[in-house]
């Protein structure tokens, strides 16, 4: 199931979910996303009804994806432990800013449709909280991010201007 149907969902009840894809939606997914592999993918939860047309959502995203290191290009795993909110509202107007200035109050809020698409919030969440710049441990970076002295720079050089210096000595 990666769709919950909201004319299925229970009114004034906890209506759970759980969704776990198949092999071939997992490769789909990391094929998409850019992802070497997802290795596994497990989003549950409920879906509540507030009492006003609009349903809550609050699940937990679990994850193991297979990423491409930046410093060595080697498979690095990186798992995902995450908890979401959305509020499907019924209301369009309380997506949008008042103003061309302003940013959305919540940012969890969705357009409710005829369906809860399970499928593309777990793809959401994995993007928002996969790391951008994936990294073995102990990959190298010649000290440039910790900010060590790189082991080039740390033979002395020679003084460029030492040739100039002898030749216009007297």
């Amino acid at each position: 199931m990666d769709n919950l149907a909201v004319e299925d969902l229970e009114t004034g009840g906890r209506n759970e979910f759980l969704f776990v894809p198949e092999i071939p939606a997992r490769a789909q997914m990391a094929a998409d996303a850019g992802f070497c592999k997802i290795k596994k993918l497990r989003l549950s939860g409920t879906v509540r009804d507030t009492g006003n047309g609009d349903w809550q959502l609050h699940g937990t995203l679990q994850a193991s994806v297979v990423q491409q290191c930046v410093v060595t290009l080697n498979p690095v795993t990186s798992p995902v432990q995450a908890k979401l909110t959305r509020l499907y509202v019924t209301d369009a107007s309380r997506l949008m800013p008042k103003s061309d200035f302003e940013i959305p109050e919540d940012e969890n809020l969705e357009l409710l449709r005829e369906r809860i698409d399970l499928f593309e919030l777990a793809r959401e969440t994995l993007l928002l909280e996969l790391p951008q710049y994936p990294r073995i441990a102990d990959a190298g970076s010649d000290g440039f991010a910790t900010g060590e002295v790189p082991k080039a720079a740390e033979a002395p050089q020679p003084n460029p201007f030492a040739a100039l210096k002898k030749k216009f000595q007297i």
